[in-house]
């Protein structure tokens, strides 16, 4: 299977009904949206072999210390299914300012 890796060309990949089934990942560019990562099998930039949890877990933007509870296959389903923790603070980041800016207009 490793050596199919090696030989699908990205547009190909590209032209299939699975686009995100087997995707070289390019170290240049962002990463698709990991949605479903137990269904997907992103490819390691520039080895030849599938993304680890902690990978995966790392381009959601959890930190490394972050432990995901159960097997593999729950862990999968959590990276796949969390908003990133980054994306999360800079949500809640905006709404406290809204927050707060409506305090001081309702006051002032």
């Amino acid at each position: 299977m490793i050596m199919k890796w090696r030989k699908t060309p990205i547009e190909q990949v590209k032209k299939s009904s699975h686009s995100n089934l087997y995707l070289r990942l390019n170290e240049n560019k962002p990463s698709p949206i990991i949605g479903n990562f137990r269904k997907s099998m992103f490819i390691h930039p520039t080895e030849d072999r599938g993304l680890s949890l902690r990978e995966a877990a790392r381009l959601q933007s959890f930190p490394d210390w972050y432990q995901f509870k159960g097997g593999i296959s729950s862990a999968q389903q959590q990276i796949g299914n969390a908003t990133p923790p980054l994306l999360a603070k800079a949500i809640a980041s905006q709404i406290l300012c809204y927050i707060q800016n409506e305090r001081t207009n309702t006051y002032a």
